[in-house]
């Protein structure tokens, strides 16, 4: 899943989250921040591992008595397996946000072994449980380019989904039911939901959120609910020289 910055694919992946999560009925989804868990902090790319420990645990698919925060890859995955196989309705959803310094780095081929290892590792994971545990990943449009090599393990499981602005209600709700958008759907391809926002995406909703500034007018439309937005009734109020910088 990629995009650009403040489009909510962090949201996405936090509703995901959310909508997937059942523990009755044996789903459970998991959340990292790879950017902050990993290098905000200064550390390796093989933390990961520690990182999911802590979360796995957290989740309660992992249990302090049989896996230790210190536990390598191979102990994680094989408790990991255990409980899936526990029973046959458990589902185990990994959410990776900020993944593109990851899989930069573990892209990079070494002396010791070929690129993307830690990528293949994952991709082996899914495969061996017959993807009852399933990994999405997120990012800038290092993502996209990333599942476009050749050597990336995970770029047969499927097309790399563009996350754009401005998604109306109907196409969140079948992204999050799911977890991809089909290109067709996307706001950029119909003709009255494109928008050129170029560097201005981030000012929008901050010119757009102040009812008693700016309105939008839409004739006919109900209320309350979500309705078509026109270029002009975006261009008219950021051409408005009485509102605040």
């Amino acid at each position: 899943m990629y995009g650009g910055r403040q489009l909510g694919k962090t949201a996405l992946l936090r509703a995901l989250e959310r909508r997937f999560r059942n523990v009755q009925q044996g789903r459970l989804a998991v959340f990292v921040d790879l950017k902050r868990e990993l290098f905000s902090r200064g550390r390796g790319i093989d933390a990961l591992w520690s990182v999911l420990v802590a979360r796995f645990q957290e989740a309660g698919v992992l249990t302090e008595s049989k896996v230790g925060a210190t536990a390598g890859q191979e102990a994680l995955f094989r408790h990991v397996k255990e409980w899936l196989a526990a029973s046959p309705d458990r589902r185990l959803l990994l959410l990776l946000d900020e993944a593109d310094t990851f899989l930069g780095e573990d892209g990079k081929e070494t002396d010791h072994h070929e690129p993307f290892p830690r990528c293949q590792r994952l991709k082996g994971l899914m495969e061996d449980t017959d993807r009852r545990f399933k990994v999405i990943f997120a990012g800038l449009h290092n993502v996209q380019r990333t599942t476009r090599s050749a050597n990336h393990p995970l770029a047969h499981f499927g097309e790399a989904i563009c996350i754009g602005p401005m998604l109306e209600e109907a196409e969140f709700r079948t992204t999050l039911r799911t977890g991809a958008s089909p290109r067709s759907a996307l706001p950029s391809q119909r003709p009255n939901c494109r928008l050129s926002m170029k560097s201005s995406q981030t000012v929008l909703p901050t010119a757009l959120d102040r009812p008693n500034r700016c309105t939008l007018p839409v004739p006919g439309a109900p209320s309350p609910g979500l309705h078509p937005l026109l270029p002009q009734d975006v261009q008219d109020p950021l051409a408005d020289e009485t509102r605040p910088n």
